[in-house]
């Protein structure tokens, strides 16, 4: 568990798998606690937290932030959807884990993480990249919140294993995506780059 502080997200070195619900967090969770407690017997490592990572070089598409930006560049999601994230650039993911493992001081954990932004934020800098209009239209939470598990169900049964939309992405757009990298700035030097900037590198790739 992350702890909060004037709603953003910051770090802690008290993790608790068991609270976490789904496996992935759970899974990360533990890893956690256990790197710590070696920490704590002497050795020399750190822990980085990366917000949700996208940016160019994805060749495999296997990332789902990537797959959804690459749509709506390509025109295929015309609308926004409700709620947001912090993203992170992966170069700048990769970075500040080099960052870490020179200047990261042992026990401590740091969240990597890029800037907050809304669906409907990202939708218009692509547009606007993109040179197209940007229709003011985001679909409402409750809707999503409703369909999602049909749209997985659906997905599974046609043979879709990454399916956009699920009722676990549709959580993490409306939970607190606010995440603070002021101690890695401080401590590591870290300091990620634009929204715009990593959007438009992945246009251009897509365009290739």
């Amino acid at each position: 568990l992350l702890e909060e502080e004037n709603g953003d997200t910051k770090e802690t070195k008290h993790f608790e798998p068991e609270k976490i619900e789904d496996q992935y967090g759970s899974s990360k969770a533990m890893a956690s606690k256990i790197a710590l407690e070696y920490a704590q017997k002497g050795l020399n490592i750190c822990i980085v937290h990366p917000s949700g990572i996208y940016g160019p070089g994805d060749v495999r598409h296997t990332n789902h932030s990537v797959t959804s930006i690459r749509l709506m560049a390509l025109g295929y999601i015309p609308v926004s959807l409700k709620g947001g994230f912090d993203f992170v650039d992966v170069r700048d993911a990769a970075k500040g884990i080099l960052l870490a493992s020179e200047y990261g001081k042992p026990g401590e954990t740091y969240i990597l993480s890029g800037h907050y932004s809304e669906v409907s934020d990202l939708l218009r800098i692509i547009n606007r990249i993109c040179h197209r209009k940007t229709l003011n239209i985001e679909i409402p939470f409750g809707f999503l919140q409703a369909i999602a598990p049909l749209v997985e169900k659906g997905s599974n049964l046609l043979g879709i294993k990454r399916p956009l939309v699920t009722p676990y992405s549709i959580a993490i757009l409306n939970g607190n995506g606010h995440f603070s990298h002021e101690k890695a700035a401080k401590e590591l030097g870290y300091e990620p780059r634009s929204v715009e900037e990593s959007l438009r590198d992945m246009v251009e790739e897509f365009k290739k």
